[in-house]
């Protein structure tokens, strides 16, 4: 093939979105796969210095992960499917609570500048701590269930809650000063300018939110659950040194926060569009 119809080839994929991003996202994938695959293992060996070093392939994981959809083990009594569904209603309990929260606290804060004043301090100081690090608290105050959603709720909330802020801050002022011209009260200004034009930045500190919470899962289902994606990984690689199945889970975790990552993105793709903001 000669330069030019490279060239083709390339101008064309950059006219295709979806076409570059489905073709140039298969390859990087194909080289990271092959790369676990065939490399990973030998270079690690050369590394260490240890050429007894194992470490599970690709295939292996993928076929340890597969096999957890029909195969149960004495320690672990659920289908991979089981402990899937665990994890993911924790993770929308936690995301649906956060949002809830979050957007009403977001927008009052960036519209009302003496609430902002009060309810600053108090975010500001909890948003710098890491999700995993509310563990010790999440232990003593609560109970069961209520320990991994209230990690996931962590995760979620503070980007949710920027976002809002910053997206009602981030309106023309030229907006309020027209609204009030045409006899627009607070309420009305508030429904009709703020809450619209703020919908962009709320959908996406819901999208970095519901994927921060799925990151949290791992380590919050090891503190207050007996099942879920998380407590297997653990369980495998901690309790049962059984590093294959553990690197499946991980596998299928990447999976699901990456279908997570579409549907959001494909969410606020129509929402921003049934609004003409796009």
């Amino acid at each position: 093939m000669d330069a030019s119809k490279k060239v083709g080839i390339l101008a064309r994929l950059g006219r295709n979105e979806l076409a570059s991003r489905l073709i140039l996202g298969a390859i990087g994938a194909a080289l990271f796969i092959g790369f676990w695959q065939f490399l990973l293992e030998p270079i690690a060996r050369v590394v260490y210095g240890n050429p007894g070093l194992e470490f599970p392939t690709f295939s292996e994981s993928i076929g340890s992960l597969l096999s957890s959809f029909t195969h149960k083990n004495l320690w672990n009594p659920n289908f991979m499917g089981d402990h899937l569904a665990s994890s993911l209603a924790r993770v929308m309990l936690g995301f649906g609570l956060a949002a809830v929260i979050a957007v009403p606290v977001g927008l009052m804060m960036g519209w009302i500048r003496k609430f902002e004043h009060f309810a600053f301090p108090v975010n500001e100081l909890a948003r710098p701590i890491p999700p995993l690090a509310w563990i010790p608290v999440a232990i003593i105050l609560m109970e069961g269930e209520l320990k991994v959603i209230f990690i996931c709720f962590l995760g979620a909330y503070f980007p949710i809650l920027i976002n809002t802020i910053q997206g009602v801050k981030s309106i023309d002022p030229l907006l309020f000063d027209a609204s009030k011209t045409l006899g627009a009260g607070r309420a009305d200004v508030f429904l009709k300018v703020v809450v619209p034009a703020t919908i962009g930045h709320i959908m996406t500190g819901l999208r970095v939110g519901l994927g921060v919470a799925w990151m949290t899962i791992v380590a919050a289902e090891m503190i207050g659950a007996n099942n879920g994606v998380g407590w297997y990984i653990y369980a495998t690689a901690i309790q049962q040194g059984e590093y294959t199945q553990a690197l499946g889970g991980m596998i299928l975790i990447g999976i699901v926060g990456y279908i997570i990552f579409i549907a959001m993105d494909v969410g606020e793709r129509r929402v921003l569009k049934w609004m003409g903001m796009r």
